[in-house]
């Protein structure tokens, strides 16, 4: 059982410096660069002399420079808000307003104006060539680790704050009952989406590379059919709606994708149409259903649907709870 996200993280980068962690698009990052990019970050954080557990907010893509940020700022701790490049601006100074950080880490370019630091892309450079590769971090399991806005779509975006101590029932769950076990994930989902989570820390907490397939490539069917083929996918972590698009594509079977062999969904509803498709194309694969509102740190419930359950229901079930939840 995992008792600790960042102690677990070091491990990985001592027992397997080398074993690649992120790949974006062949660009690829080892656990040790994610350990000792980190800990400079964590290093220059405590420089900034913020507030004690104060937010930090993290504002990209899905690059590896993201993570290194949140891995850092929780490090220090300090709970780091994700927040993706498509966010309006309303969005962005919606956030700023409520969550009140007193840093901002500008991995791209801001585009708006705040007042108070901002840490960019040039900056963070800098900081993992001039600042020590080594911390020490002192973040205890009920310290909020991460904080992400809802949609706001019944309302005004939310910040959910989601301690050490969720994360890491969430994530031995799905290391128990999903083997993540030196797995290759696909990383889709935006890192202000709670979905991408679920590839995220399982993933690096059993020591699998996380595969990126970024907005820009799937704004493009042709190019995403084209990128998914080179990925050496084991575990898919999805909204159903990726999947019915990648349905399209008459070479998304289990003879392409050999290695493919779960597929988790989550964030919106898996109709019986698209499990169906999915079964006839990956018979050998394992396809679950997950749910779980963003409070309840990404998901709570899971069942893997069957033929059997594809033939006795009209809407697919939920699942059962994961344990320690009633």
């Amino acid at each position: 059982m995992i008792k600790n996200i960042l102690t677990t993280l070091t491990q990985q980068a001592t027992a397997q410096p080398d074993q690649l962690a992120f790949d974006y698009l062949g660009q690829t990052n080892t656990y040790a660069d994610l350990e000792h990019r980190s800990n400079s970050v964590a290093n220059y954080l405590k420089t900034c002399h913020l507030t004690a557990k104060s937010p930090v907010m993290v504002y990209g893509g899905q690059t590896f420079d993201m993570l290194v940020a949140f891995i850092g700022c929780a490090k220090a701790g300090h709970a780091y808000i994700p927040v993706d490049t498509n966010s309006s601006t309303d969005r962005l100074t919606s956030i700023m307003h409520t969550a009140r950080p007193e840093l901002v880490i500008a991995v791209e370019p801001l585009p708006i104006k705040v007042t108070v630091p901002v840490t960019t892309h040039a900056d963070l450079n800098n900081i993992y060539q001039t600042l020590p590769i080594n911390f020490k971090s002192k973040t205890a399991l009920d310290d909020t680790f991460y904080i992400i806005f809802t949609s706001g779509t019944t309302g005004n975006p939310k910040g959910v704050q989601i301690t050490q101590r969720n994360l890491l029932s969430f994530v031995n769950w799905m290391s128990a009952d999903f083997n993540f076990m030196k797995r290759d994930v696909l990383l889709q989902p935006p890192f202000s989406f709670d979905l991408s989570v679920m590839a995220l820390y399982p993933t690096l907490m059993n020591g699998g590379t996380l595969r990126v397939l970024p907005q820009t490539v799937t704004a493009n069917f042709s190019t995403m059919f084209t990128t998914l083929a080179s990925l050496p996918l084991q575990i898919w972590v999805s909204t159903p709606s990726l999947v019915d698009i990648c349905l399209l594509d008459p070479y998304f079977d289990q003879q392409h994708y050999p290695e493919l062999s779960t597929f988790l969904f989550c964030g919106e509803e898996l109709t019986p149409q698209t499990a169906s498709k999915l079964n006839q194309r990956f018979p050998q694969a394992h396809i679950v259903n997950t749910y779980g509102p963003t409070e309840a740190t990404v998901a709570m419930t899971a069942v893997e649907i069957t033929p059997e359950i594809l033939q006795t229901y009209d809407r697919l079930p939920i699942g059962y709870v994961k344990p320690g939840t009633r």
